[in-house]
Order: C-alpha cells, then structure tokens, then sequence
C-alpha cells in the first residue's frame, strides 16, 4: 500500500477518505491523504483534510493572460507558470514511515 495520495482536488480526497474507511484502511494511521485547493470546509473532514492552498484569483489570472495572448498570436504554445502555495497540515497526514519505492513505466 502507498504511504500516501495525493488527490487532484479535496473534494477529491474526501471520497478516497471515505472509500478507504469503508475499504476498512484507516487515515492517517494505515495512509495519509492530500488535497489541494483548501475549500473552505476541507476542515470538517473526518479527519480534518491536509490540503495545499492554492492561490486561486492568481491561477486565474495567469490562465486568462495566457489565453489571452494565445488568442493574439495564433499560436498554442504552452506557458510554464510558477505560484506560491501552502501547505496546510491538519490530521489527514500521519507520521511517514518506509516505503518500497516502485518506478512505472507508462
């Protein structure tokens, strides 16, 4: 079993939570989950999510100047953008422990 997931969204994260409590696995003693965008009631999961806060009027700003100059120059040429976020630990996350490392090949 992985040491964690890191899920795409906390909502995302409070259905793996809720999947592995009825699969019998326990957050965060046998896993630990991950979300990312800190909604705002990500603190009422059980347990509270750990989550990543995401700056989201600046993501939002950077998609629009980049499709705008996109619509501009005809061109679909990728953009690579770099935001500040945070960590917001709560008790999703347990204490890491060892894991075998697996490489995948896809």
């Amino acid at each position: 079993m992985p040491a964690v997931i890191f899920c795409g969204s906390d909502l995302i994260a409070m259905g793996a939570m809720n999947a592995l409590e009825e699969a019998g696995v326990r957050v965060p003693e046998d896993i630990s989950i991950l979300g990312i965008d800190n909604i705002s009631f990500a603190f009422l999961a059980r347990p509270p999510l750990t989550t990543i806060n995401a700056p989201r009027e600046q993501l939002g700003i950077k998609a629009f100047v980049a499709l705008e100059k996109m619509l501009k120059l005809k061109r679909h040429k990728g953009a690579e953008y770099t935001l500040e976020t945070e960590l917001v630990v709560r008790k999703s996350k347990g204490i890491a422990r060892k894991v075998k490392l697996r490489a995948f090949n896809r």
